[in-house]
C-alpha cells in the first residue's frame, strides 16, 4: 500500500470516507500516471486485527502435541530451534573453512572434471527453474567458476581425509540421520525411506566425512567466537518486523 493511503486510513472508523491525493513522479512506469496527480476516495468497510491464540491444551493438540501439554510443546519448540541454530552455525563454519581452503590452496584442476561439474550445476539450476528442454537452461558461463571451486575443494578435502587418516564415524551418521528425520511428521517412516535409499545414505555419509575433515581443520585453527542471538543467526521474525 502507498504511504499516502496508510496515512489517510490511520484513525478511520468503519463507514468513514477519506480523500487522498497521490502525485506520481515524472519517471513513473505508467505513462498515463507519470507527472500527474490522482484523487482517490477511500471508504472503510471493515476493520480487522490479528490476535494471538491462547496457548492451552487445544493449541498444543493443534500442533500435534497429544501428551505433556504446554511443557511438551515448549520442549519440542526448543529442540526444533536448537536444531535450526546448530545447522546455521555448522553451515557458516563450513563456508568460512571452505572459502579459506580455496583461497589459500590454488590448484590446477582437470578440465574434464570442471566441465562435468559445470554441466551438472547448469542442469540442476534448469530443473529448479522448470526448464523443459536444453534451450531453456541458464547460461553455462555463470556456473564455471563455482564448478571449478567445487572440484578444487573436493580434491583438497580428499587430501585432508587421507592425510589425517579419517574414517567415517558411524555414530555421527546416525546423529545426522536423526536430525534429518526429526522435522518430518513421521520420523520413523522417513528414516526407513533414507535407509532403503543407497544414494541418499551416501550423501549423508559424504557430508559427515566432510564435517569430520572440517572439525580436524578447526581444531588446528585460531577460532574467534562471536555471540549471536537466535534471531541474528536465523533471521527469524525479520519479515514481520519490516
Amino acid at each position: 500500500m502507498l504511504p499516502e493511503f496508510d496515512a489517510a486510513a490511520t484513525g478511520a472508523a468503519v463507514g468513514d470516507t477519506r480523500q487522498v491525493a497521490i502525485s506520481y513522479p515524472e519517471n513513473h512506469g505508467s505513462k498515463l500516471l507519470a507527472g500527474k496527480t490522482a484523487q482517490f476516495t477511500l471508504t472503510v468497510k471493515k476493520i480487522e486485527a490479528q490476535s494471538l491464540p491462547e496457548v492451552d491444551e487445544s493449541f498444543c493438540r493443534a500442533y500435534g502435541v497429544e501428551e505433556g501439554g504446554i511443557e511438551a510443546l515448549r520442549a519440542e519448540v526448543r529442540a526444533s530451534m536448537e536444531r535450526e541454530m546448530n545447522s546455521v552455525i555448522r553451515g557458516r563454519v563450513r563456508n568460512q573453512v571452505m572459502d579459506a581452503l580455496y583461497r589459500n590452496n590454488p590448484l590446477e584442476v582437470p578440465r574434464t572434471l570442471v566441465e562435468d561439474a559445470t554441466q551438472q550445476m547448469q542442469l540442476d539450476a534448469g530443473r529448479r527453474a522448470g526448464a523443459r528442454d536444453v534451450s531453456q537452461l541458464p547460461a553455462r558461463d555463470q556456473f564455471v567458476e563455482a564448478a571449478r571451486q567445487r572440484v578444487a575443494l573436493g580434491m583438497i578435502m580428499g587430501e585432508i581425509v587421507r592425510s589425517q587418516s579419517l574414517t567415517l564415524d558411524r555414530g555421527r551418521v546416525q546423529a545426522r540421520l536423526d536430525d534429518l528425520v526429526a522435522s518430518f511428521p513421521d520420523p520413523e517412516e522417513t528414516r526407513r525411506s533414507y535407509l532403503s535409499n543407497p544414494d541418499a545414505m551416501r550423501q549423508i555419509e559424504s557430508a559427515v566425512l566432510e564435517d569430520q575433515a572440517i572439525d580436524a581443520i578447526v581444531e588446528r585453527a585460531t577460532v574467534t567466537e562471536q555471540p549471536s542471538t537466535f534471531r541474528e543467526l536465523t533471521g527469524f521474525g525479520q519479515n514481520e518486523a519490516t
